[in-house]
């Protein structure tokens, strides 16, 4: 049992969440509301869950009996009106809340429900001591980029609240077996690389709080990826296969260039009946591209990597966690409806920015002696 606030001086309202009996209760308050009239509110709605494990009265399921009566019996509209207003109207078992502060003592009638939690240290409810953490770390969103294809990446992005990032660990995690329940980590960290062995077993990845952070049920967060896909084999090996490995001769670099099709663009009527129409639509889904183009730049292995059609989302959200170690990279869009435009990745091995203005203006200083 638990009880979390979420308490902004710039917001007019106060929420609070209480895990209570199995139940998830949330209010959101004024600020200056006096506090026993927040402790009115909470008290009714704890009491509709004590009535609940009790088999107590259920407005709503009375009232779906009574209509259920109503039809059956077909009575006059006055009558079942009655009936109606008889049987959603039973009063509800009154339930005790109290606020305190650490010496336990009981916060003030008439004091503002904000400057009151700030105060108290617990809410004691039906004689139950619930503690009170005002404002602690939170995951507000936990997202995946892409579908999990064996032998490919995916980027997870972690967003908090009244914390940072990096107060959590990314956990990925499969199943023992395919069909089994238990869970075993693979990996760790923003980006993921898929392994092979995990075909055909069911992918997550969770966020663990470090352990000097406060443990509530709004500082953990979890995401099902899904079950992990064999991608199948063909040109792209041969392809890659055919250009070899990068050359170990320090007066050469490799430079690659893709045009990775905009999201925009792949669902456009053109894209699908015209340019692409031999692709099904779950192959021109960038779910399924992402992951792929992630492992095909990776293998390419280029000294300088140009990409057009990158969208601003791609680039932040899947790109730089993914190359920014390894690459400085730039990202110009075009000035039009649809955010896309080319990216560059330099290889930060081979060379280093000696002078940044702009995308246009910058120059790379290399680290390679080209041989004449």
């Amino acid at each position: 049992m638990e009880a979390t606030v979420r308490l902004l001086d710039n917001e007019p309202n106060v929420s609070v969440q209480v895990l209570w009996r199995g139940a998830e209760l949330n209010l959101l308050r004024s600020r200056e509301e006096p506090v026993e009239r927040f402790l009115q509110r909470l008290a009714l709605s704890c009491s509709k869950q004590a009535n609940r494990l009790l088999g107590g009265p259920d407005k709503k399921k009375a009232k779906k009996e009574s209509n259920q009566k109503q039809k059956k019996t077909q009575q006059a509209a006055s009558a079942s009106a009655t009936e109606a207003g008889t049987s959603g109207t039973q009063p509800a078992s009154s339930v005790s809340v109290a606020l305190y502060e650490a010496n336990e003592e009981k916060v003030a009638v008439g004091t503002p429900v904000a400057e009151a939690l700030r105060r108290a240290s617990h809410v004691v409810i039906e004689g139950e001591r619930v503690p009170i953490s005002v404002n602690p770390p939170s995951v507000q969103k936990l997202e995946v980029f892409g579908r999990a294809l064996a032998g490919c990446p995916l980027s997870a992005i972690l967003r908090c609240e009244f914390c940072d990032a990096s107060t959590f660990t990314l956990r990925w995690l499969t199943q023992v077996a395919a069909g089994a329940s238990g869970l075993v980590q693979v990996g760790h960290g923003n980006v993921f690389w898929v392994p092979e062995a995990a075909k055909g077993r069911t992918l997550h990845v969770e966020a663990e709080p470090h352990p000097s952070v406060p443990s509530t049920s709004r500082s953990k967060g979890s995401v099902r990826v899904g079950v992990v896909e064999e991608v199948p084999r063909g040109w792209p090996e041969q392809r890659v296969q055919a250009f070899g490995k990068r050359a170990a001769n320090p007066s050469t670099i490799r430079v690659v260039s893709f045009n990775i099709l905009a999201v925009p663009y792949a669902r456009t009527q053109l894209a699908t009946q015209i340019m692409y129409p031999y692709c099904p639509s779950q192959i021109l889904d960038y779910a399924y591209r992402q992951p792929l183009l992630g492992r095909e730049i990776q293998r390419l292995d280029g000294d300088i990597v140009f990409l057009q059609e990158c969208t601003y989302f791609t680039y932040l959200k899947f790109f730089q966690p993914l190359f920014g170690e390894r690459y400085h990279l730039r990202c110009s869009l075009k000035a039009s409806h649809v955010s896309e435009g080319c990216l560059v990745m330099v290889r930060t091995e081979s060379f280093e920015a000696s002078r940044k203005r702009d995308f246009l203006t910058c120059v790379w200083r290399t680290n390679v002696e080209f041989g004449r």
